[in-house]
């Protein structure tokens, strides 16, 4: 661009870089690096070092290396800017300096201004309008770390000040208007207030339904995203939730997120087409009593209604969405399967949770005469992959999940809750809940028509066999060591800690069942996400342990009266404890002692008499299983008690953890035992145990294919003996390339959490385990600032990470399942578009690696549908290379006879 210019000239910096001289507009330079100089030297009042400029964007090459790249850049600025650059650059030998004249137009100034003018809603749509993103968003230099944090920092910096304006004029009296507020949740889709605000201004203003769609469709992005809603945002369902008759309307199916297409519609393009994992509980509220009269028909409509609504918000509290039903008394609790935080213990406890508390609900809204009627809670739990449609807020349009879990809904007899196969194999059920779940089959005319499992009561119907612990015997040993020494009077904090598929809660449930035959008390604590809801829960398991399984007013007083030292215990601490346990006789006063600063301090005291008079009998070793799931006040709790204890007490805590949510409070731990992968002999250890299990007759090749993919994660390859079990038991062949459906919800929960990402992490997945970004980036046609943020977002969420410095590689991901996971959820088009546009990028760019690696070019040749190439190149491959090479390298293929065979049906 080396024209000339006259009259103003336009810089604008927000959103995407744009330049504007005289009729020219410039949006990129000859690399990234000219832009990053230009921004770095506008953004400094001074003249900066040539010396500072070449270390800050060419960190790797050295001194003289770094002076010569930076003069070239500079010469790039020059010819872009063209007769403009000797008004704007003054260079020296040891310095560059760059000033805006004054005809030049830079938009950071006018928002400054803007910025600087006291609040007002006029003003904030101006900033709006100039505020289209982040400063240069597109810019990203991932091999410039210094460069990089600067540049996070000031657009941190911008953002930050236009949202502290935003607040300061949503604090005004002045009105804002709906469209400035849809602007600011548009703006900052990420920034819960405005979504908060808006919610409220909306059903203040009598819209009832928008407010409500407005609050499910924050609530959509953030399950779908593995996001917990704030607890203040959830509140604002007040405004549905504390009416009665009168407001009924919104709870119409308008008032919520659609769940198909309407008529109207504009027409659906294939780029608003994604997909993600998705569980979807049906829940059907039934009333047994029979029609009496109208009145009481209408007491009964309102009261369904009200259960609904606190159904609803029992679905919020887990981070789920709601869509209501198309008939009276049904409704879907949505989830995304985000991994460990929506397992099916969790999905279960919310389920019972709502069973043993609809009673109590029934009582207080109940307005009626006479005896309020009894309604029964059946439900259907399903999960799997679903078409998604971020832009019309559309989950699951065609019914993929929620159809199949309205069927299992109909198979409920009475208050039950029927789960899936698939559901059991996305979310592996908590050890605890095997021994509860039963099968259910439905047949007619001769044929199975349902195979589902149907979950019993709280209390176990069948003994639960211990989990397998080979290559964990060292950790159990650790734990029975540290309780010996509990038992002599030494008091033990154990905390277990390791990645998702471990073996963490395999390993507590296995101590805990061979110490409960033994003279030991033992109080177990599972947690879930519903555990952050309950405050004190830790103090509510240890007392209904204590007590056997029954807490009311009289069994705690009688507590008391166990002991001299509780017996001593003053009147207030006394209602302070009562108050946590929900004992207490005046209601209103048991939640203003919950929220005491001082109630922690009493209950420690209470507790450290109980457990000392609990361990002076036997040795107390008390589990917690999921410790980041604990509320607050609970690990207060347990840090006073760790800090009031004596050390020569006959007591244990033991403790899972998932290692990377940090706690709230910090504990203090006497072992810490980390759960990593197995070495291969453990895993074939484990395989030969699981083979005998299942009745599994598999050849050494397979055996050894099994261990290959499921690299020491002992959860993976359990799942995948239990698929191939299913499989020969159901009379399917045994397919080892197939990635288990157990492991799917599992393993793309990270996948989904990138959000914008998902189609960077796809085209990798394609390009294999391991991968080079030029690859990614030349095959798929990538913004470079939006592939350099995907990228680190990946190495974030742990789904890849850098290879070592001797490989020819840039990138692998940190699982091959993880791998196969994201090329799985990849619609299955786009992964023969990507397949065929590699096979074009090595064949144009890259011949070398045809003959390096013909395995793998071979594998891309198949995807395309090009079987008799593949088979040519397969066979090229066989004798210079093992299989396992290319299959490191892409995505495992089917064995030659089948590329023969495709290749000859293709003919």
């Amino acid at each position: 661009m080396t024209q000339e210019t006259s009259g103003q000239a336009q810089l604008a910096l927000l959103g995407h870089f744009q330049l504007t001289l005289g009729d020219d507009t410039l949006t990129q330079f000859s690399y990234d690096k000219v832009k990053a100089l230009l921004l770095h030297l506008l953004l400094h009042d001074q003249a900066v070092s040539r010396a500072g400029l070449a270390e800050l964007l060419w960190p790797d090459q050295g001194l003289s290396s770094g002076r010569t790249n930076l003069r070239h850049a500079l010469h790039c600025l020059r010819q872009s800017l063209g007769e403009e650059a000797d008004n704007l650059l003054t260079v020296s030998r040891q310095t560059i300096a760059l000033s805006l004249p004054e005809h030049w137009e830079l938009d950071l100034d006018e928002l400054n201004g803007l910025l600087l003018a006291p609040p007002s809603v006029a003003t904030l749509g101006e900033i709006l309008t100039l505020y289209r993103g982040d400063l240069v968003e597109e810019l990203s230099l991932t091999q410039c770390p210094d460069f990089q944090r600067w540049m996070i920092k000031v657009r941190g910096e911008w953002r930050q000040r236009v949202i502290q304006f935003a607040e300061r004029v949503l604090a005004t009296d002045e009105p804002l208007p709906d469209d400035v507020l849809r602007t600011l949740v548009s703006r900052f889709s990420g920034y819960g207030p405005f979504h908060e605000r808006l919610v409220r201004q909306l059903a203040e203003g009598g819209q009832s339904a928008a407010a409500h769609e407005q609050f499910n469709a924050f609530l959509q992005q953030l399950a779908l995203s593995g996001q917990q809603p704030d607890p203040g945002f959830l509140q604002l369902a007040r405004y549905w939730s504390d009416g009665k008759s009168e407001t009924m309307s919104a709870m119409t199916p308008q008032g919520a997120i659609s769940r198909t297409l309407s008529l109207d519609s504009a027409p659906l393009r294939e780029e608003e087409i994604d997909h993600r994992q998705l569980s979807v509980m049906a829940i059907r509220l039934s009333v047994k009593d029979s029609h009496r009269d109208r009145v009481w028909a209408r007491a009964c409509l309102t009261l369904q209604i009200e259960l609904l609504r606190w159904l609803e918000q029992q679905c919020h509290h887990l981070g789920g969405f709601w869509l209501p039903g198309a008939t009276g008394g049904v409704g879907l609790a949505c989830f995304g399967t985000h991994g460990p935080a929506h397992q099916l213990a969790e999905l279960v406890a919310l389920y019972e949770h709502c069973s043993k508390a609809i009673p109590d609900e029934i009582a207080l809204l109940w307005d009626g005469e006479g005896k309020p009627p009894a309604f029964s809670l059946s439900a259907g739990l399903h999960s799997g992959q679903v078409i998604y449609l971020p832009e019309r807020q559309l989950a699951d349009p065609l019914g993929q999940v929620t159809q199949y879990s309205l069927e299992l809904m109909t198979a409920a007899e009475g208050s039950e809750l029927v789960i899936s196969q698939e559901a059991s194999q996305h979310m592996p059920p908590a050890l605890d809940l095997q021994p509860r779940l039963t099968s259910r089959l439905l047949a007619a005319d001769g044929r199975v028509r349902l195979r589902a499992l149907v979950l019993g009561s709280s209390v176990a119907t069948r003994e639960s066999s211990l989990p397998t612990l080979i290559g964990r015997e060292g950790e159990l040993r650790r734990l029975r060591d540290a309780l010996a020494r509990a038992s002599i009077g030494l008091r033990q904090s154990v905390l277990v800690s390791g990645n998702s598929g471990m073996g963490k809660s395999a390993l507590m449930v296995n101590f805990r069942q061979l110490e409960q035959s033994q003279d030991v008390g033992l109080c177990w604590m599972p947690t879930t996400r519903l555990s952050q809801l309950e405050p004190y829960s830790v103090v509510t398991a240890l007392i209904r342990w204590r007590l056997d399984g029954n807490i009311d007013r009289e069994s705690v007083e009688q507590l008391f009266e166990s002991s001299e030292a509780l017996q001593g215990i003053s009147e207030e601490v006394r209602r302070s404890f009562h108050a946590v346990l929900g004992t207490a006789e005046d209601t209103a006063e048991d939640e203003v002692l919950i929220q005491s600063s001082e109630t922690v301090e009493r209950v420690v005291r209470v507790l450290h008499l109980v457990i000392e008079k609990s361990a002076s009998l036997r040795p107390l070793v008390m589990m917690i299983d999921d410790l980041q799931w604990l509320d607050e006040p609970s690990l207060k709790v347990l840090a006073g008690l760790q800090a009031r204890l004596p050390i020569n007490i006959g007591f244990m805590l033991a403790a899972s953890h998932n290692g990377r949510d940090s706690l709230a409070v910090k504990l203090n731990w006497d072992q810490h035992i980390a759960l990593g992968r197995l070495d291969p002999m453990q895993v074939s250890r484990l395989l030969s145990h699981l083979s005998r299990r299942y009745r599994l007759h598999l050849s050494p090749r397979m055996r050894s294919q099994l261990i290959e993919r499921c690299d020491g994660v002992p959860l993976y390859l359990q799942e995948i003996c239990r698929r191939l079990d299913m499989d020969r038991r159901e009379g399917r062949p045994v397919q080892l390339d197939e990635l288990p459906k157990g492991l799917i919800g599992l393993l793309s929960s990270r996948i989904d959490q990138l959000e914008e990402g998902r189609d960077v992490a796809h085209a990798a997945a394609v390009l294999g385990r391991v991968f080079k970004l030029s690859f990614v980036r030349q095959s798929c046609e990538f913004e470079e600032g939006r592939l350099k943020r995907a990228i680190e977002n990946m190495q974030r969420l742990e789904i890849i990470e850098a290879c070592s410095s001797d490989s020819e590689f840039d990138y692998q991901f940190t699982h091959q399942l993880i791998q196969e996971a994201a090329y799985l959820s990849c619609p299955r088009d786009v992964r023969r578009r990507i397949h065929h546009q590699v096979v074009a990028l090595i064949e144009d760019k890259y011949p070398a690696w045809i003959s390096r690696h013909p395995g793998y070019f071979a594998v891309h040749l198949r995807k395309s549908q090009n079987f008799s190439r593949a088979a040519r190149y397969f066979e090229r491959s066989a004798p210079t290379a093992p299989r396992s090479r290319w299959r490191t390298t892409a995505w495992p293929a089917s064995s030659m006879s089948m590329v023969r065979k495709s290749a000859k049906s293709a003919c």
